[in-house]
């Protein structure tokens, strides 16, 4: 998609600030399989996270902004920034589920909102 991600910066909002964090506009970011359309929403519940915002027990939002060479069919790929400075934790091993709330959403100009 072309968002810029910077490890001291955080990621550029749909608004060309610098935001700290993980989120893009209030999602979480996420790599998916070809054959789902950028853009598209999912809600994620049962994956036995927490930090940076997310909650164990609780569902978090997440919009597929990337491609991910080794990411097919229905695995995802979450963005976590540096890997030395993980904001996640893994409470419980778990089997997330994802369920489609928008598919696709590209305006032309990025993800809409």
């Amino acid at each position: 998609m072309g968002i810029a991600l910077d490890a001291s910066l955080g990621v550029m909002q749909p608004n060309g600030e610098w935001k700290a964090g993980i989120q893009y506009g209030g999602y979480y970011i996420i790599a998916a399989d070809p054959s789902i359309p950028m853009c598209s929403i999912f809600k994620i519940s049962n994956h036995g996270l927490s930090g940076a915002g997310i909650k164990v027990e609780q569902p978090f939002y997440a919009m597929v902004m990337d491609r991910g060479g080794a990411i097919q069919g229905n695995h995802f790929d979450l963005y976590i920034g540096l890997q030395s400075a993980n904001p996640l934790q893994r409470i419980y091993v778990s089997t997330a589920n994802a369920e489609l709330i928008r598919y696709g959403g590209n305006n032309g100009q990025g993800c809409a909102l």
